[in-house]
This record gives C-alpha cells, structure tokens and sequence, in this order.
C-alpha cells in the first residue's frame, strides 16, 4: 500500500500522504495522526501532543519545574523557581565555604610567601598624595561606618587596638609592643603597685581614652609614633582630668612628665618623688 493509498476504503488518487489524511479524517470520521503517551508519571492518556495529553497534565509538569527543594547542604526546605530557599543557603554553597585549596593553612602559608618582600607587586610603591586624599575622604566623616556613634555604644569603646599583642608572662598583661613589655616588666619587678589599661575616660561625645599604666595619681602613656589624633586625646585628657599627672615614655605628647626612651630608667625615680610629694 502507498503512502496515498486510503488504508480503509483503499482509495489511492491523492496529489500527497497529507490530502489522503484529510480524506480519511472527514469520510472515516478517524484522524491518522500518531498518538503519544502522556509524559506525566501515573496518567495513561495518548494525545496528539508528545509530551501532554491535556493542559492538566502540563501544569503539573510546571509546576514539578517550578517547585523544588533546597541544594544546600543539610536543607530539605522547598524552593520556588530558585535553586536554594534563602541568601543563607545560598551563601553556604558558595565558594567561600567550600572545601578549596585556598583555605588550607599549607596553601595559604605558600601564597603568603609567594607575595612577600620584592615578590610583592607593591613592592617599594607608595600612594600619591592624591590617591592618599581621595582614600581618606572615602572613609572620613559621614562616610564612616561609625560616624555618629559615641561613647558605650562604639564598639571600640574601651578596647585597644594593636597588631603586637603579647602577653607578659610574669605579669599576665596582654599588651601591644615591647616598649610596654618593658615598662610593665620595671613596674612589676619594682614592687610598685600599678594598674595596666584598667579605666577608661571620657575625654568628649566621640573620643575616648584608655591609659597604658596608673600609679596612684600618676597616667603612664607609652607612645610611639604620635599622630594627630593622639595629640589630641592628651590635650583633652589634661584639660579635662588635671588631678592626674600625665607622663609620657617614648616620643613626646602634650603632657605634664616627659622622658624620652633612651633614659626610660629615670621612670622609677620619677614616680617615687611623685607618690612622695603625694603624701
């Protein structure tokens, strides 16, 4: 039988496959398209359609898409349209909490080496002083994080900051250099009776200070490299707190007591005459 050939009346003078189709759809009352099963798990329906027999069946399979569970680790959660269910789970998955190389401590120990010294490609490179200006203006003024925001309620309020913390044995003071290392280690085999950052003062609504050393009415400031903001903090320490006697070691401050490191051994016979004259 030919393709144009009517499989049920057996008529065959048709110009193609799809006139003879026409014919036996109209006259036969039956249609010769090929039927397909549903694609939808548990529907046994065939239509003309490939993939679904109704407009049911493809809802569902919609919705099957749409809906969907979490990929994140440890989350059974239902997502909609999404691959996780929250920023969370989606940030769990991400490349910063998975098991990479470059959070090994091996890698990272190699990679830091990789970048010291003359490795580094800012090596012996400075900021321009316009570079310098445009980064302290991004960060300065209202555009700190913490502009505003004074006194208790700064989370730096009574902490020190400093990348040399070490603890002195002998003491069981955690402090931020070796020059203050020393100062508590005299102090402590003095016998003298001394407080190490035990208060903090108030000097204005936005400016705080916490003294390294106090005996009795006496502030120890060990200073390094002084900025302005230093400067500052001992012109109002003093203005506001005139029944201490400010003395500074180091490099000079505003203040009532100076001595430079190099003769840091006049500190002991500084501080006698001072609690003497107390009493």
């Amino acid at each position: 039988m030919s393709e144009t050939e009517c499989p049920t009346c057996g008529k065959s003078d048709f110009s193609d496959e799809s006139y003879m189709k026409r014919h036996h759809k109209l006259i036969h009352g039956e249609s010769l398209r090929q039927k397909y099963e549903c694609s939808i798990g548990g529907c046994n329906n065939k239509s003309y359609n490939p993939k679904f027999c109704s407009q049911e069946c493809l809802g569902k399979a919609r919705r099957a898409y749409e809906f969907g569970t979490c990929e994140a680790p440890e989350c059974d959660n239902e997502t909609y349209k999404q691959k996780y269910c929250s920023n969370n789970c989606a940030n769990k998955n991400s490349w910063r909490y998975r098991d990479n190389a470059a959070k090994r401590e091996e890698v990272r120990r190699k990679l830091s080496e990789m970048r010291k010294g003359k490795k580094n490609p800012f090596y012996g490179e400075t900021h321009s002083d316009e570079v310098r200006a445009q980064i302290s203006e991004s960060i300065g003024g209202e555009n700190h994080p913490h502009y505003g925001v004074t006194g208790k309620d700064h989370p730096s309020y009574g902490k020190v900051s400093g990348l040399k913390l070490q603890t002195v044995e002998e003491t069981g003071h955690t402090v931020r250099s070796n020059w203050e290392k020393e100062i508590d280690l005299m102090l402590h085999n003095a016998g003298i009776n001394y407080e190490y950052e035990s208060r903090t003062f108030e000097l204005s609504d936005e400016l705080t200070y916490t003294p390294d050393f106090i005996v009795e009415d006496v502030i120890i400031e060990v200073k390094g490299w002084p900025d302005d903001k230093s400067k500052r903090r001992a012109r109002l320490f003093m203005q506001g707190f005139s029944q201490y006697t400010y003395l500074v070691i180091g490099n000079k401050l505003p203040c009532d007591i100076f001595i430079k490191w190099k003769n840091r051994d006049r500190l002991l016979g500084i501080l006698e005459k001072s609690i003497e004259k107390e009493k």
